[in-house]
């Protein structure tokens, strides 16, 4: 078997998705469902739910296909080495990414797998009372930025509604039409990511607000 049982990532999967990543919530910021669905156009991901446990593999446009650290309950010992079978059919450089230390420490096998460290897909990981405070050197520049828009802008919050999002699409077009999106495939699949957000933020039950 290689992939045909796996299947395209689409909102219809929202709940099954939430229910396995509340069931054992990943480390990795990306491993969130709106992250995995509107991305989805870049990364082309497909799933399958094997033995408790979600099986989650990227084939994206450029670039050879790799796959996430299983999620769910189940043996995820067994469902990352049933995954690394399946990703060895498919490329030669079978990689499984995105994966966290603790997950690295508890079920990977140092004899059986090559680790290595990815710096450049690794989180920024903030104290929220240090957002929130910016006390010190290390968010000097940060406070300035907050400082300088209070001082130059009047704003107000407001939650995200349909009328705003037409707002921004609208901005977004705007903006990608400046930058030239379409001559530009990073910045094509951007746009095509915050789109996907927008128009499915009631599905995704995005709970943000602008300023």
């Amino acid at each position: 078997m290689k992939t045909d049982n796996f299947k395209p990532l689409d909102i219809e999967d929202k709940a099954l998705f939430s229910e396995y990543l509340l069931l054992d919530p990943p480390q990795t910021s990306e491993l969130t469902f709106t992250n995995l669905f509107i991305w989805r156009h870049q990364y082309r991901p497909t799933w399958l739910l094997w033995e408790e446990c979600l099986l989650i593999i990227f084939q994206p446009k450029e670039g050879a296909p790799f796959g996430l650290p299983p999620i769910g309950p189940g043996d995820k010992k067994r469902a990352l080495d049933f995954l690394s079978h399946i990703l060895d059919q498919l490329t030669p450089e079978a990689r499984v990414c995105r994966v966290s230390k603790a997950f690295v420490e508890e079920y990977v096998e140092p004899d059986e797998y090559s680790i290595t460290p990815d710096r450049d897909n690794s989180d920024y990981v903030y104290l929220t009372r240090d957002l929130i405070n910016l006390s010190g050197r290390k968010y000097h520049r940060k406070k300035n930025h907050l400082n300088r828009f209070i001082k130059n802008n009047i704003f107000e919050y407001r939650p995200l509604d349909k009328d705003l999002v037409a707002s921004f699409l609208e901005m977004q077009e705007s903006w990608c039409q400046m930058r030239e999106c379409v001559e530009q495939p990073e910045l094509f699949s951007e746009d095509y990511a915050v789109h996907e957000a927008l128009t499915h933020f009631e599905d995704l039950i995005i709970g943000e607000g602008p300023l």
